[in-house]
Order: structure tokens, then C-alpha cells, then sequence
């Protein structure tokens, strides 16, 4: 439903924290006007309590461009369980009670015949996702030739590798096998200790060139 009310396009004083105003950001939006880097910072740092509130703001704006569509992700769980951290938010987590299939890396064929199987039921995107740490170049290799075979049976889906802790060059190497996009988890300094705490997620995606952006998504494993 097209909004009613009018809403200022000035930037809001830098006193007011934007987060406590997102109605009035969104009809600025909806207006065509731009929010300033101090308000966009502002969001970022909206309170727990004031969530929802956002939330429902940004909803409008989705519906305004989108309506009731959705994008459809489908996960494909490559290797389960058997991971040698002790994260307690993680259900995958060494020593964990979780009932959980727990297996080894999936074979490249079962993999792409997983995925595919997301595919046919509309997905856009498909979701790699593996235990552990973080992968060895040898594990890299594997995603790499699984993705190969994905792309060439579906060209025009996307892929996300979620793969726990990348080194130098891994998300490189990905990119140039088709990765679409890869989401690191990563704990505080604290993380090689018995209990760790929540993950923060850092996603990195790659334009048709392979340079790299910075776009937000959230994780696709815990």
C-alpha cells in the first residue's frame, strides 16, 4: 500500500539518533530522498528494544519495491557435526547432546544432486555450508570443484560458501570457481578457548570482475 503522509527530507539533527526515528526515515525514502552517513551509522547501532520498530519500517520500504515476493535460499549441508570447537551457541559443537546427523564432507555428486534438488524448487541461491573451524586449501579445492559442477549444470543460480574461519587467498581461490559470496564466522580473540561466544559474520561478495564488495547478509550457519 502506497504511503500518505509527507515526511521532511532534511537530514535529522545529529543530536536525535536516527534509530529512534525510522518511520520518518522511511518516508523520506519512499519519498525519494537519501539518508546520510550519520543516520546509516545510527541504524547500525539501533538498541535491542528498538528492533522491531526498524524492522517494521524496512518492511515498508520492501513492499514499496518488492510487494509479497521472496527470495528462496536453499542449504546444502556438506559436512555435519564432528566440529573441534566448543561453541555453545553452535548445536554442531564438540561434545554437544544435539541430535544431529553427524558425517564427513559429502562426495562432489551428491553435493551438486542436493543442491539441484533446491533448485528445481525455485531457489536462486544455494548455501554451502560445512563444520568446523575453518577449511584446509585441500577442503577449498573440494568446494571449488563442487561449485565448478553447480555452475555448469546452473549457470545463473548463486552460490554462498559458509566454511567457518577463511585464510589469506581461500576466498580468492573460491571467487574464481564461482563462488558468488562467502560468510566467515568469527568469534572474539577468546574463540581457542573451551567456550566460545557469539559469532560475528563478515560477508564478502564478488562482482562478474571478482573484485571484491562488502554487501549484508547474514550467516547461513551457526
Amino acid at each position: 500500500m502506497p504511503h500518505t503522509t509527507s515526511a521532511p527530507t532534511d537530514p535529522l539533527p545529529q543530536e536525535q539518533c536516527a534509530a529512534a526515528y525510522p518511520e520518518l526515515l522511511a518516508e523520506r525514502l519512499l519519498d525519494g530522498g537519501r539518508l546520510t552517513d550519520h543516520e546509516c551509522l545510527e541504524l547500525l547501532r539501533t538498541p535491542d528494544d528498538a528492533t522491531f520498530r526498524l524492522v517494521a519500517a524496512a518492511s515498508r520500504l520492501r513492499r514499496q519495491h518488492f510487494g509479497a515476493t521472496v527470495k528462496v535460499n536453499y542449504l546444502v549441508s556438506l559436512k555435519t557435526g564432528l566440529c573441534p570447537e566448543d561453541c555453545t551457541y553452535c548445536s554442531q559443537r564438540l561434545g554437544t547432546g544435539a541430535e544431529i546427523l553427524k558425517y564427513t564432507w559429502l562426495k562432489p555428486e551428491e553435493a551438486v544432486a542436493q543442491a539441484s534438488h533446491g533448485i528445481a524448487a525455485g531457489a536462486r541461491r544455494v548455501c554451502l555450508v560445512a563444520s568446523g573451524t575453518g577449511p584446509t586449501d585441500r577442503d577449498v579445492d573440494r568446494v571449488g570443484s563442487i561449485v565448478t559442477r553447480l555452475k555448469s549444470d546452473h549457470p545463473d543460480v548463486e552460490v554462498c560458501a559458509c566454511l567457518g574461519l577463511l585464510k589469506e587467498g581461500q576466498a580468492e581461490r573460491l571467487g574464481s570457481c564461482g563462488v558468488d559470496a562467502t560468510t566467515t564466522i568469527s568469534t572474539p580473540p577468546a574463540r581457542t578457548t573451551r567456550r566460545s561466544a557469539a559469532p560475528t559474520a563478515t560477508t564478502t561478495g564478488w562482482r562478474p570482475s571478482a573484485a571484491p564488495s562488502t554487501p549484508a547478509s547474514p550467516p547461513a550457519r551457526g
